[in-house]
């Protein structure tokens, strides 16, 4: 399922290029990888690149927080529209799929990481993703037979998937050009439960207060 939003409203792609731009030589979001290119990544180091890094810093601001907060409660909640509240993932996680190699390094379900199994999981596209730089999906749980998400995904573009239950991830990317993307999960304030267990990376717990947040609706 792909949910429009305003990029006017919600410019994270404008935001976010020009930051990174200023931080990384000038080079736009999908030619990263001229200023620094990384060996092939896998479930380990995925996640440890300079442009991660850079990132989690923008998201802990301000100006970050509450464009990703809007967008949420503006365009996303209406997904849940008869709950009267929404746990949100706090940070979302931020992917760099640079040419020959992925962004995610294995097919999982979030589920084998310990997330909750009632979590929804939303893709938002930095730059237009296409082909082997969109991510892959099962149609049904088990199945295995992997597809891209859609044609293609652009800014302005989220695309809605039960990320807990359906085996996901990258192939190689062929495209030449740097996918950029960042996704979240959210719970139905009626199904949420906390957990102890913890994030394979940061050591989160999936609580409120740690991973996630709460968000009212009105």
């Amino acid at each position: 399922m792909i949910i429009n939003y305003d990029t006017g409203e919600f410019p994270f792609a404008r935001e976010i290029e020009e930051r990174f731009r200023a931080k990384f030589g000038g080079y736009k979001l999908t030619r990263l990888h001229l200023y620094q290119d990384y060996s092939l990544r896998c479930r380990e180091n995925d996640w440890q690149t300079m442009y991660h890094e850079y990132f989690y810093e923008l998201a802990r601001e301000s100006w970050f927080h509450e464009l990703y907060r809007g967008l949420i409660a503006r365009v996303v909640a209406s997904s849940f529209a008869s709950e009267e509240w929404i746990a949100y993932q706090v940070i979302p996680s931020f992917r760099v799929h640079l040419p020959d190699n992925l962004a995610v390094g294995e097919f999982h379900r979030d589920t084998d990481y310990s997330h909750p199994e009632t979590e929804v999981n939303f893709w938002l596209p930095l730059t237009e993703a296409r082909d082997t730089s969109v991510f892959w999906v099962e149609s049904q749980s088990g199945l295995g037979d992997y597809a891209p998400a859609a044609k293609v995904l652009q800014p302005g573009e989220i695309f809605q998937f039960d990320g807990a239950h359906l085996r996901h991830g990258d192939v190689l990317n062929k495209t030449g050009l740097t996918r950029v993307s960042f996704d979240f999960r959210i719970i139905p304030g009626s199904l949420y439960q906390g957990s102890e267990k913890k994030t394979i990376n940061s050591g989160m717990r999936y609580v409120l207060g740690e991973y996630y947040a709460r968000m009212e609706q009105k």
